[in-house]
């Protein structure tokens, strides 16, 4: 079935997270299955994109290097939110 393929594949660009990804995450968790593949998957297609920006971002500067460390932040952002879904922890912000 191409919409099970689809809810499996992860997203390949930080800019589908809010949508595609969330959306994703929303199905599977409303047709009671698993999400602990595409969390996995999607924390593999994520890291080297990470270790990229950082890279870039350290061989720029001015505005490109505040681009370059915008992109970086959110994607450590997302990082942190797939280790606490991977993890069957509420995403929600953590309590001081």
């Amino acid at each position: 079935m191409a919409f099970g393929r689809w809810l499996a594949e992860p997203v390949q660009h930080l800019r589908e997270v809010r949508t595609l990804l969330l959306l994703k995450l929303y199905f599977l968790e409303l047709h009671g299955s698993p999400t602990d593949h595409l969390v996995r998957e999607q924390r593999e297609v994520l890291q080297p994109l990470t270790a990229s920006l950082a890279s870039r971002m350290a061989r720029t500067e001015g505005f490109e290097r505040l681009l370059f460390a915008w992109r970086l932040n959110f994607a450590v952002a997302v990082e942190g939110f797939l280790e606490e879904v991977g993890a069957g922890r509420s995403a929600s912000p953590r309590q001081s």
